[in-house]
């Protein structure tokens, strides 16, 4: 339990939001017909034009497509990972009628203290991630409408790969909306553990606060229309 709350509470915000980006403009680059459209379209000041507003790049032939593969990538995770955040709530009910997870915690502030450490760091890379990566992001699309800020800043990102700029797309690795939606789902997992007892309160503060939330965070930020945020409270 205590090595699965470690790793579920591996993420850091800043990081996770920069990567939703980076990982809508990999499933972008998937697209060739978008590609095409930018390196014919790759003349003048583009890049400069699309690094200082995003939302320019989806006049280029084959953004549509490019921004509903990044959208379908983006969201087949936030449902994944929402799915999974759902099972271990569960389980945090069902385990109760057994008599470990009615134990206390040892060492409560310490365990804090290790999750905040570990969250601290950032991601480390594992072998096998790259290849997984481009394995999950060569599916399609969805059909939708205009695509998110989420989506156009991945987009935007990968025409800059494709002109070879990418030095220019620093500004558009984070989105406010998103990024505090992340910070808080962090936030409210340390708040849930401060007040968490028995061990099946941990296992509820995983399943809550370090996997329904940020789905929902990720699945948010794929959504053009406005879409609630986590709030900035913790209720058990």
């Amino acid at each position: 339990m205590a090595s699965a709350l470690q790793v579920g509470a591996g993420h850091e915000p800043r990081e996770l939001q920069s990567g939703m980006v980076a990982y809508a403009a990999i499933a972008a680059l998937q697209e060739p017909r978008f590609v095409d459209g930018v390196r014919k379209a790759g003349k003048g000041d583009l890049a400069r034009r699309i690094a200082a507003n995003p939302g320019a790049v989806m006049a280029i032939p084959g953004a549509e497509a490019a921004a509903a593969r990044a959208s379908g990538a983006l969201a087949r995770q936030g449902e994944a990972l929402a799915a999974d955040g759902r099972r271990v709530k569960q389980a945090s009910y069902s385990l109760q009628k057994q008599g470990w997870s009615k134990q206390k915690v040892p060492n409560a502030p310490g365990r804090l203290a290790r999750v905040k450490s570990i969250s601290a760091a950032g991601y480390s890379p594992a072998a096998g991630d790259q290849a997984h990566l481009y394995r999950a992001v060569s599916e399609g699309g969805r059909k939708g409408g205009a695509a998110s800020a989420v989506v156009q800043r991945g987009v935007a990102l990968a025409a800059l790969s494709v002109l070879g700029e990418t030095a220019r797309g620093k500004a558009l690795m984070s989105e406010p909306k998103s990024g505090f939606c992340l910070k808080v789902a962090k936030l409210n997992l340390y708040q849930c553990l401060a007040s968490a007892g028995p061990h099946y309160e941990d296992i509820y503060c995983l399943a809550t606060h370090a996997m329904l939330e940020p789905a929902s965070c990720v699945t948010d930020a794929v959504k053009p229309a406005k879409s609630g945020v986590v709030k900035a409270s913790y209720s058990r």
